[in-house]
């Protein structure tokens, strides 16, 4: 899958949204979660954090 630009994606969070939703959203999506990881060592937090993704499942609703 391409990263390129034009890709958007548009969110409506009327009540709001968390880093691990907004991540797993991404996730779900197709983006690779080793983009996400290189991405996200570029901070200097990369020491603060870990990330971990793995599909889950509750009533009827799955994701990331």
């Amino acid at each position: 899958m391409g990263l390129g630009a034009g890709n958007t994606l548009y969110y409506e969070c009327f009540s709001g949204i968390s880093g691990d939703m907004h991540l797993g959203a991404l996730i779900d999506l197709g983006v690779p979660l080793e983009h996400l990881r290189a991405e996200l060592g570029k901070l200097e937090l990369v020491n603060e954090f870990e990330l971990v993704a793995e599909p889950d499942s509750k009533m009827v609703i799955s994701g990331s």
